[in-house]
């Protein structure tokens, strides 16, 4: 039993002295993947690479830059990769990113920069380099040049717009639009440009018609710039869609040259699936006293992209007053997005002095969509206050010399005053009026009188 064990013992350190010798002799047993030379060499770093964007480079607009990276390495010899990305300038330039000499042709002239980062095969990166160009405008295209555009619509801003670019931010009826342009005399040479001034057009926005600011004119010294605001507002009724936004710059150089630059940009309006608004509210008069009829102006209108179908209530219930169209029907084209509409209403007998409010509602689909009050004044009507006095006076009279006929004995004088002023005006006029008449018929005789004399004489 003994000496069976020994031969399994022996046995089993043949074999793993057969299977572990290439392992430690630095050979690979069959099936394993060769490991590098230095695989037991524990001083073994992964150094990362080094990048180098290139030399600073002033080229002219309208030429082609090379971007030059060649100059990159690794420290342990492997190959590696380029990131190559920009960190700012005049406008985006649009090239091979991972190349390792990408070109590009800038359109804008301005300081752009680059940032360079290369990565070796076992993945690590450099450090960033970075590369500066500077881009001059070429003799023959100084001048005027406009260098940014910004647009802020409705308080959200859009930077650095570039040429053919889409604005984007979006805009809707009613929606504020301010640009603020920068323009640039790029002469170096002592040429002022005189008279200078931008002008901005978006085409077609207005029912089919431009809508146009202009800027007051100014001076530019050489390299001088100058930023100017101006400002517009979306029509209330305007269609859904893109339009075209043109800005010209326009000056004349102190030889008399004229120098222009243009820039385009597409503003996107876009509207709510559901909106109405009410446009317009009046009431006439807005005061009212004995004549209790009034007239209600109404305008509405549909700034959504949905056709609807809508209906207006007019309402105040203290002065009896209620109106109601349910049949109203709004397009979305501009000119049948509107609604108008004059109510003639009266109010209730016996409504007291006060102001009222009148209530507008406008709906859809039974949604409330709008809704505005007006404050009518009804005041005292002035015959009925005259009335009421002499009615009062009347009674007042009446008490009174009913009171004075009761104390006539007591107060003989007293009655005689009263009965005096009451009853004898009327006999005092007839006898002015009498008076009068008499002296008119002695005043005609006499004339009769000497008309006859005359005629007798003759």
């Amino acid at each position: 039993m003994r000496i069976l064990n020994v031969i399994r013992g022996l046995l089993i350190l043949l074999i793993s002295f057969l299977v572990l010798t290439p392992v430690f002799a630095n050979e690979n047993p069959p099936g394993y993947p060769e490991l590098p030379d230095d695989w037991n060499n524990s001083e073994h770093t992964n150094n990362p690479p080094v990048a180098n964007a290139g030399p600073d480079q002033k080229v002219s607009l309208n030429t082609q830059v090379i971007l030059d990276g060649s100059s990159s390495y690794d420290p342990d010899n492997q190959e590696i990769s380029y990131h190559w990305s920009q960190v700012s300038g005049p406008m985006a330039v649009s090239f091979n990113y991972n190349a390792e000499k990408p070109t590009f042709i800038p359109s804008s002239s301005g300081v752009y920069i680059f940032e360079l980062i290369v990565t070796n095969e076992e993945g690590a990166s450099s450090q960033p380099d970075y590369v500066r160009i500077d881009v001059e405008p070429s003799k023959d295209e100084q001048g005027l040049e406009i260098v940014d555009v910004d647009v802020t619509i409705d308080g959200s801003k859009a930077t650095n717009l570039k040429n053919g670019e889409r604005i984007s931010k979006k805009a809707k009826p009613d929606s504020d639009i301010e640009f603020e342009i920068e323009i640039k005399n790029t002469f170096a040479d002592g040429i002022i440009i005189k008279d200078a001034y931008v002008k901005v057009i978006i085409e077609d926005i207005d029912d089919g018609d431009n809508l146009k600011e202009e800027s007051r004119e100014f001076d530019l010294d050489p390299l001088e710039s100058k930023k100017l605001g101006l400002d517009f507002r979306v029509p209330t009724l305007v269609d859904e869609g893109n339009y075209k936004v043109k800005i010209y710059a326009e000056g004349i150089a102190t030889d008399g040259t004229q120098y222009k630059s243009e820039l385009e940009l597409t503003l996107q309006v876009r509207k709510e699936k559901h909106k109405i608004t009410i446009g317009k509210f009046y009431l006439y008069p807005q005061s009212v006293s004995c004549d209790r009829d009034i007239k209600i102006s109404v305008t509405i209108l549909n700034l959504g992209r949905e056709e609807e179908k809508a209906k207006i209530e007019i309402a105040n219930n203290n002065l009896g007053l209620y109106y109601l169209d349910d049949n109203i029907n709004l397009k979305t084209n501009p000119d049948e997005a509107k609604y108008n509409t004059l109510v003639s209403l009266g109010l209730r007998e016996g409504v007291r002095p006060g102001v009222y409010p009148i209530k507008l509602s406008v709906y859809y689909d039974n949604n409330l969509a709008d809704s505005r009050t007006i404050n009518l004044n009804v005041n005292q009507c002035e015959r009925i206050k005259a009335k009421s006095k002499t009615m009062q006076s009347l009674t007042k009279q009446r008490s009174r010399k009913y009171t004075l006929q009761g104390i006539k004995k007591k107060t003989p004088y007293q009655t005689s005053a009263i009965s005096y002023k009451e009853d004898k005006t009327p006999l005092f006029l007839l006898l002015v009026i009498l008076f009068i008449i008499v002296v008119g018929g002695i005043i005609f005789l006499i004339g009769v009188i000497i008309i006859l004399l005359t005629k007798l004489k003759k």
